[in-house]
């Protein structure tokens, strides 16, 4: 099996892209493996010097819950 590879995108499109009025749309996979996808706001914020990514979403969703679960996360 070929290694997965690593490369770097820059960082300003990125932060400029989060702080625009931007939506997108969030896919998980249910616990049944049907795919779940929500369109939901998204924005940037600085914490402690640190730039988090927000996702737009109520406490105690199904949406909150699955991505706290997430290790890993792809951006496309």
């Amino acid at each position: 099996m070929k290694e997965k590879e690593n490369y770097s995108i820059p960082r300003d499109p990125i932060v400029k892209f989060f702080r625009g009025n931007n939506f997108a749309f969030l896919g998980t996979l249910n616990k049944d493996g049907s795919p779940q996808v929500t369109p939901t706001w998204i924005d940037i914020a600085k914490d402690e010097g640190q730039e988090l990514i927000l996702i737009n979403t109520a406490r105690d969703r199904l949406k909150q819950k699955t991505y706290l679960e997430i290790q890993e996360y792809q951006f496309q």
